[in-house]
């Protein structure tokens, strides 16, 4: 379409003369618009009475069929319409629905569909291969969310050496943002947030119950490889300290936690 427009001096029109005086190219531009929504407006319920009519239409091409030969009409003479939108014609036809009632089941159903399709999609970002490993993360951010969810499946699952290796590996800012998320995950949970950060068992302990066993070895894990200057000095004050050695009984990693001078096994 050839623009009918002339305005080689790029003159914006301004608010205040379209109310006033309308320049011509303008008024032919708004005049010409205007048409066409009517037009479109008139072709849609032109098309919405076509579809009614083809609904009745339909009614009685399906009672002169058996099942099987009306889905051969339909293919036939209207493919491109599907079972179940002929179906919905047929219902508004008899006054088994409404149109408004339709629309209203059609929008649910594509509301449906898309909230399945997120959730798949949602769902994918976390599953497993066929081989049962969890795909590779981008950081260590993502690999803790990666292990959380595994978690879910598989409660007994402990912390492994790889998953320490790849933290002490990893550059400082993600380390930094580990344990800043840590620390945001204790201070929703522990009402005295001006203790945060603690000693690595302290805030095991905390966050045992709320966060799960297997997290909260994590954190305590991640965070005895590296503890702020000011967070020793704190634990100095509250005269706490964790020792890493071996369970005599059981030969496993473990802490011994202590509280001057006294050491208990968790």
């Amino acid at each position: 379409m050839q623009s009918i427009t002339n305005n080689p001096n790029d003159v914006k029109i301004t608010a205040e003369q379209v109310e006033t005086d309308c320049p011509a190219e303008l008024t032919q531009l708004g005049d010409l618009i205007a048409h066409c929504f009517h037009e479109a407006a008139e072709c849609e319920a032109r098309a919405e009475e076509y579809r009614l009519e083809a609904g009745s239409l339909i009614v009685e091409a399906k009672e002169l069929c058996d099942a099987g030969g009306f889905a051969a009409f339909r293919k036939k003479y209207f493919p491109t319409v599907s079972q179940s939108r002929a179906y919905e014609l047929m219902a508004i036809a008899t006054g088994k629905r409404t149109i408004s009632q339709v629309r209203e089941q059609t929008r649910q159903r594509v509301a449906s569909t898309r909230a399945r399709q997120k959730a798949k999609k949602h769902s994918a970002t976390v599953a497993e291969s066929n081989t049962g490993e969890v795909k590779p993360p981008d950081n260590v951010v993502q690999l803790v969310g990666v292990r959380a969810a595994r978690e879910a499946a598989a409660p007994a699952l402990q912390p492994t050496e790889a998953l320490i290796e790849h933290f002490t590996r990893s550059s400082g800012g993600e380390q930094k943002a580990l344990i800043d998320h840590v620390k945001g995950l204790s201070a929703a949970i522990d009402p005295f947030r001006q203790m945060i950060p603690m000693d690595p068992d302290t805030i095991a302990a905390r966050t045992e119950e709320t966060v799960g066993v297997y997290k909260a070895k994590l954190i305590r894990d991640a965070l005895q490889m590296r503890l702020e200057p000011r967070a020793k000095k704190k634990i100095a004050r509250l005269q706490f300290k964790s020792v890493e050695t071996t369970d005599p009984e059981t030969g496993n990693r473990v802490y011994a936690r202590s509280r001057r001078g006294n050491a208990s096994w968790h």
